[in-house]
């Protein structure tokens, strides 16, 4: 059932072996942002060009409301054909596409279209790889598979605050690999959210510490070869690390669940748990730093 609700977009999963501390703030968030009516479609007049091997977001996008803009290699010829892009999805993994050097010569462009937000999608990615991609001009970074709400909130927020120009209007490259790499393990949208209702005090309290119970638990399961434990673990932690907004983890995580879950296949890689572990440790870290810096505002 977990595996289908993540293939359908449902936004988390809350299993039965959840603490009830987090799992009734998440259902309070839910509840106080939500009044069931069906809102605005959240891309609704917005227009978004699929370079080659993005194609796949096609539908995702019509469904919230953009326009697709289907470019193929073409981008350059694309963006001077249609007026008003208002965000380019790059595939990072396109045979004969090198997304950079894509995404470099449309800011060197010195068109009207040159500071269009670019987004890149792939399936795999780690810190170095973030910043050669802030270096290249490319705002964000999605893993595959790219989850529908995830898809909305980063073009949404791209669009909608300009901060990608604010950011490459800075002259330290290493201001918008820091944003880059920070976006890749934070879900900033629903942190804020978070921070409007005062839950964030939830997260230094309930969720870090049950996460790193979680992945303890993992890695217990996983060197004892129990696939069932590793699988309510996994299960725990895919829920957990959604609702706390930690989206690098929540990604990874899911990519070892559904094979498990579905084929009982363990992941091929074999230094996945030093993996896991480390993604986990950035995204405490990153959720402190979120936390700590928010606290340090609000107090000044």
């Amino acid at each position: 059932m977990s595996a289908l609700a993540l293939k359908f977009g449902l936004e988390l999963f809350i299993g039965r072996r959840r603490a009830q501390a987090p799992r009734r703030s998440v259902l309070q968030h839910f509840m106080k942002h939500r009044s069931g009516k069906p809102g605005p479609a959240p891309l609704a007049g917005r227009r978004i060009l699929l370079a080659e091997g993005a194609q796949a977001l096609a539908d995702a996008l019509r469904q919230g409301g953009a326009e697709v803009v289907p470019a193929g290699a073409a981008v350059f010829d694309a963006l001077r054909a249609h007026e008003g892009v208002d965000a380019v999805i790059l595939s990072l993994e396109t045979p004969g596409l090198d997304g950079p050097a894509v995404a470099r010569a449309i800011r060197a462009a010195g068109a009207p279209w040159s500071e269009v937000p670019v987004v890149a999608v792939a399936t795999r990615s780690d810190a170095s790889a973030e910043a050669a991609l802030a270096a290249a001009g490319i705002d964000g970074l999605l893993l595959k598979p790219v989850e529908t709400t995830l898809l909305y909130e980063t073009l949404t927020r791209f669009m909608a605050s300009g901060a990608a120009r604010a950011q490459r209007a800075q002259p330290a490259a290493s201001a918008t690999a820091t944003s880059v790499a920070t976006e890749a393990l934070l879900n900033l949208q629903r942190l804020e959210s978070y921070r409007r209702i005062g839950m964030l005090d939830d997260l230094v309290n309930d969720y870090l510490p049950e996460m790193a119970r979680l992945v303890a638990a993992v890695h217990d399961a996983a060197r004892e070869s129990d696939a069932q434990a590793s699988l309510a673990a996994l299960h725990s932690l895919l829920g957990m690390s959604g609702e706390a907004g930690a989206q690098g983890l929540y990604q990874q995580v899911r990519k070892l669940y559904v094979p498990l879950l579905e084929h009982g296949q363990w992941p091929a890689a074999p230094d996945w748990l030093p993996q896991l572990n480390q993604l986990a440790r950035r995204t405490e870290e990153a959720l402190r730093a979120y936390c700590s810096q928010q606290a340090r505002s609000s107090a000044s």
